[in-house]
């Protein structure tokens, strides 16, 4: 009886091991980001310099644009925490 006890500790043990392994891999999440960031920025500069159509200039746009796009990084980031 003891021994099956500790058999069935040891395979509880085993299986959370494995699981925490699992969580923890790494699924290549830090090189999508880099993807996304690379394509975004790639996008910008195309529309810098072949622009769709001429627009007006707008005082602190690429600090606000920075700022919001910031926040709602943090959002998302914080979304996928928890």
């Amino acid at each position: 009886m003891l021994i099956q006890k500790h058999r069935y500790i040891d395979v509880l043990i085993n299986n959370y091991r494995l699981t925490q392994s699992i969580d923890r891999a790494d699924d290549g999440s830090a090189m999508n980001i880099l993807i996304i960031f690379g394509i975004a920025a790639g996008c910008i500069v195309a529309e810098r310099l072949w622009p769709a159509m001429k627009l007006p200039r707008v005082n602190a746009w690429w600090g606000r644009v920075i700022l919001i796009n910031s926040i709602q990084l943090g959002i998302t980031v914080l979304a996928g925490q928890t």
